[in-house]
């Protein structure tokens, strides 16, 4: 699994319909795709393969 941040401006990213939610509506909830949607390898957080371990260090600051 890898982390990376995409940018619109990048193409081949779209986006679902809003989810019909029952609470927490003040923010949209969608599905994204991406088709051959290119990352530079400067968006790539913490490495290729390194996904999961970004999620926990965020996950960890969150909870302090």
């Amino acid at each position: 699994m890898t982390a990376f941040i995409v940018e619109r401006k990048f193409g081949g990213l779209a986006h679902g319909p809003p989810e019909k939610k029952m609470g927490i509506k003040a923010s949209n909830t969608a599905e994204v795709y991406f088709e051959d949607c290119k990352v530079p390898i400067e968006n790539v957080l913490g490495g290729v393969g390194n996904g999961f371990k970004v999620r926990e260090r965020e996950r960890k600051q969150k909870k302090d």
